[in-house]
């Protein structure tokens, strides 16, 4: 009756173990735990359950209840597959160490398809962000203006390299205006305000800093996935992968990125690749670039737009067609982060004066960056030398 548990790695499931002597199994879709992931259940580690335990995996719908076989060391293992979920109690003996434990196992996500919701039904997207950790806007500008949002992107000249045969496009705004259309579109604003915003009123002792201000807009950005492209690393984006990786990353986003496809996005013109469920890890996600089980990909038609949280693994495809896959990322972040990384840049004070007032609001806070620290950068309209 110990809260003590250990670990073993375990590339095709899950371990849980006694202290000491027991081991128990049982092979589903779920990755191995963190240490941080096993948490002794209170009184329940009080409860006499002879020889075996119940563990409870959390998934993205519902607790439920494995039952397993405490063995001891360098015996087989045995399992009874899954259960209700409540606490079953069955009897191999009476000299194996007992233990509860709450188990919150990953899953590799709880969907074979994409939601897709209409580009003005808010409740419903937040519904799925909350389900799976994204959603897919559908048709929110028209095909026409997304073909020529398009255009614009790959006239644009600044640019920093990714992976081999993909570029980002960096701070489109400098470059034309019309990228407005994009950032400022009302639902993936109420999106980023749910996600982002913080306490709208004040209490005795905290402060409520004013709701029209919660929100700021960190960048619009280009992503070209050339012909060819390798595929994209799987990752989180910024902070998430610049924070003390020893403990556990936050369960809630620091930024919520918002991909507006401007060519068709499928499987093979290299469409994001997403693994829904997989803002309940709070890790990064491993450093590869090959297919994970369980991964989906957010294909649409131009104009569309994927709502992602930072909280969401996600990454790009390989562009296996000869046209150029063309995106614009519009990244926003609460009031209280500055600029995160260097490969984000701030939009030119004679561009931001002729902005609309509500879009100078988002981005007021831009014209203070430092920008000392920087990326690789390319020019395409200065002359060679």
């Amino acid at each position: 009756e110990s809260r003590s548990v250990v670990r073993l790695q375990d590339a095709h499931g899950w371990w849980f173990i006694a202290p000491g002597e027991g081991a128990g199994y049982h092979h589903e879709r779920y990755q191995e735990p963190t240490v941080d992931n096993l948490v002794p259940a209170g009184d329940a580690t009080k409860m006499s359950l002879d020889c075996d335990f119940v563990v409870p995996l959390y998934g993205p719908s519902r607790w439920h209840a494995t039952l397993c076989r405490v063995v001891r060391r360098g015996e087989s293992f045995g399992s009874v597959g899954h259960r209700p979920p409540r606490i079953e109690r069955r009897s191999w003996g009476a000299e194996s160490s007992v233990i509860f434990v709450m188990a919150k196992v990953e899953t590799n996500g709880s969907r074979d398809v994409m939601q897709y919701v209409a580009s003005d039904d808010v409740e419903q997207a937040i519904a799925a962000i909350v389900s799976d950790g994204c959603v897919v806007l559908e048709n929110a500008v028209s095909e026409s203006e997304a073909a020529e949002l398009a255009e614009l992107v790959l006239s644009s000249p600044t640019r920093s390299p990714g992976v081999s045969g993909y570029e980002f496009v960096v701070c489109l705004m400098n470059h034309d205006l019309r990228f407005l259309k994009l950032a400022m579109h009302p639902t993936v604003l109420e999106l980023a305000r749910h996600q982002l915003g913080g306490r709208t009123e004040p209490a005795p002792n905290a402060f409520a800093w004013p709701a029209e201000h919660q929100i700021l807009l960190g960048s619009v950005d280009g992503l070209v996935a050339h012909s060819g492209s390798d595929p994209g690393w799987w990752h989180m984006d910024s902070p998430m992968g610049q924070l003390n990786q020893s403990r556990p990353l936050p369960d809630f986003p620091i930024l919520v990125n918002a991909i507006w496809m401007l060519t068709p996005f499928r499987e093979e013109t290299g469409a994001t690749r997403v693994l829904p469920g997989s803002q309940h890890f709070r890790h990064l996600p491993p450093a590869t670039q090959d297919a994970l089980e369980g991964q989906l990909h957010c294909c649409a038609p131009p104009g569309s737009v994927v709502v992602l949280p930072n909280t969401v693994w996600h990454a790009a495809g390989t562009n296996q067609t000869q046209q150029p896959r063309v995106a614009v990322a519009c990244n926003y972040q609460p009031w209280w982060v500055g600029r995160l990384t260097m490969d984000v840049y701030p939009i030119d004070r004679e561009v931001w004066e002729k902005m609309p007032p509500e879009a100078q609001a988002l981005t007021r806070h831009q014209l203070e960056w430092n920008t000392d620290f920087s990326g690789e950068l390319t020019d395409t309209s200065a002359p060679e030398e």
